[in-house]
């Protein structure tokens, strides 16, 4: 089926359909109450765990063209730190 459709037409399924089902989740889990935390969402979690996902695949992808790069480096430098400030 990948042999008729483009990666371009591939996103116009997959960012909606994502976008979808955030908004259903967060619908789904307003008024939800965990018992082993209170609170909010944590926005500034979800804001670094995204670009830490963001950055390690462009880090990655980035190796291709050479792991002795200093863009693929400070990338993945940049991941390290990032996660290391949200753990703790």
């Amino acid at each position: 089926m990948l042999q008729f459709l483009n990666w371009r037409r591939i996103l116009l399924v997959v960012v909606p359909l994502t976008a979808i089902v955030i908004l259903v989740t967060i619908l789904a889990t307003r008024g939800y109450r965990s018992v082993l935390s209170s609170g909010s969402y944590d926005v500034v979690g979800l804001l670094i765990g995204g670009a830490s996902i963001t950055l390690i695949t462009y880090g990655l992808q980035n190796s291709s063209r050479g792991w002795n790069l200093v863009d693929t480096w400070s990338t993945l430098l940049a991941v390290v730190l990032l996660l290391r400030y949200l753990c703790g």
